[in-house]
């Protein structure tokens, strides 16, 4: 006879891990019912289905955000009404400070809102009209909020056309526009030139200035050289237009406020093609370098040696512009001779480096023979070659 079978409390029990409650929920078992074993098979669909909901619960979205945790009174405020709270503080850390908030805030509607509030005062004195940078204008504007809105990481170069469109069409459709660079001494490329700035967006003006701005670099270049008597009438036609890299900057449009920074991560580089257009774009339009109030100044150092290194010659010139001419010194321009490439555009760069002095001081000629005359640089023979042709181009 069979013994009769005794029921004893805590043996063969449910498992009670997360992963086999969350099992037994996708299931939808009634509560109280073992789970049975499954295959291989089925298990491991399971634990596929397990994961992809993990990962899922993972995503912030502002629906998720909200269903987490109780909002504030703020937060539960319509969006519009949230807008015009913003925009009547002006407070742009607002959206920083709450993830719903910073949700609510984050629309083109908006952007278009701040960059038209922010830059709208420079464009409307100075829409249209070619400056002269050398003048001490006051752009008007508000520097510190512009160079605020400059380090925000939706504040990109088309955001901020897009933004000067809108403020075009609504504020200076009839107004007067003038072309930059379009002085006599260019000879520019067919395919760059015929744009009607009636007509034209803000990004289409800006590619064509870009496209000069680029072929009148290129046209310069001498360095691929290889035959020296070749090289110095090339060199010497070249410092006859020598004064065209000084009309690059002659007039142009006032974008920015005066004392608005540049952000670090265009003078630093690594450069694109959008991060030089971006550039050109501040620069040109009346930014410089705070060598006393920001650390602008060291990051724009550290961007030109990189820019020297990659034989950038077009960031180069901006960064000079930009206010790097006035801290060049002796390290810097022996910095210049020894890391710049002998076989991209190294003549261009002397040239750049050697016309802020229309009258060079004595340091700059110095340098030039410390290293021509240096042990270090005699296996060079290339680059000593270029810069003695330049010694012998200015007669020094």
């Amino acid at each position: 006879m069979a013994g009769t079978p005794i029921k004893v409390p805590g043996k063969n029990t449910r498992d009670s891990s997360k992963s086999a409650v969350l099992a037994r929920k996708i299931m939808k078992r009634p509560p109280g019912r073992p789970l049975k074993k499954k295959s291989s098979k089925v298990a491991s669909q399971m634990s596929k289905s397990l994961t992809s909901i993990l990962r899922e619960s993972k995503v912030r979205t502002l629906k998720n955000i909200k269903s987490r945790r109780k909002m504030s009174q703020l937060e539960r405020l319509p969006t519009e009404i949230l807008e015009q709270i913003f925009f009547g503080c002006w407070n742009l850390s607002l959206p920083a400070c709450s993830p719903v908030i910073g949700g609510k805030l984050s629309s083109v509607a908006v952007y278009n809102k701040i960059i038209i509030a922010a830059f709208g005062p420079v464009w409307d004195e100075w829409y249209g009209q070619l400056l002269d940078p050398a003048l001490d204008l006051d752009y008007g504007g508000n520097s510190s909020l512009q160079s605020t809105i400059l380090k925000f990481r939706w504040a990109k170069l088309p955001m901020l056309l897009q933004g000067q469109d809108l403020w075009v069409q609504k504020h200076a459709l009839e107004r007067p526009f003038s072309l930059a660079l379009g002085t006599i001494a260019f000879h520019h490329r067919d395919d760059i030139e015929g744009i009607d700035p009636k007509t034209a967006s803000a990004a289409e003006l800006l590619d064509n200035d870009f496209a000069k701005y680029c072929n009148a670099f290129q046209r310069m270049d001498v360095s691929s050289r290889t035959d020296a008597s070749e090289t110095l009438d090339l060199i010497s036609s070249l410092v006859e237009q020598r004064e065209q890299i000084f009309d690059l900057g002659s007039q142009n449009y006032a974008n920015v406020a005066r004392g608005t920074e540049i952000p670090h991560t265009l003078l630093m580089g690594p450069w694109d093609e959008e991060a030089v257009k971006f550039l050109f774009w501040l620069v040109m339009g009346g930014a410089r370098i705070d060598w006393l109030a920001s650390t602008s100044g060291e990051a724009a150092i550290i961007g030109y040696k990189n820019a020297v290194r990659e034989c950038r010659i077009e960031v180069i010139y901006l960064l000079l512009y930009a206010g790097v001419n006035h801290k060049l010194d002796e390290d810097i321009f022996q910095y210049t001779l020894e890391n710049a490439d002998p076989d991209r555009h190294f003549m261009t760069i002397l040239l750049m480096v050697y016309l802020p002095y229309q009258d060079p001081y004595p340091w700059i000629i110095e340098e030039i023979f410390r290293f021509k005359s240096g042990h270090e640089h005699e296996n060079d023979n290339k680059k000593v070659r270029l810069v003695e042709d330049f010694l012998t181009v200015f007669n020094v």
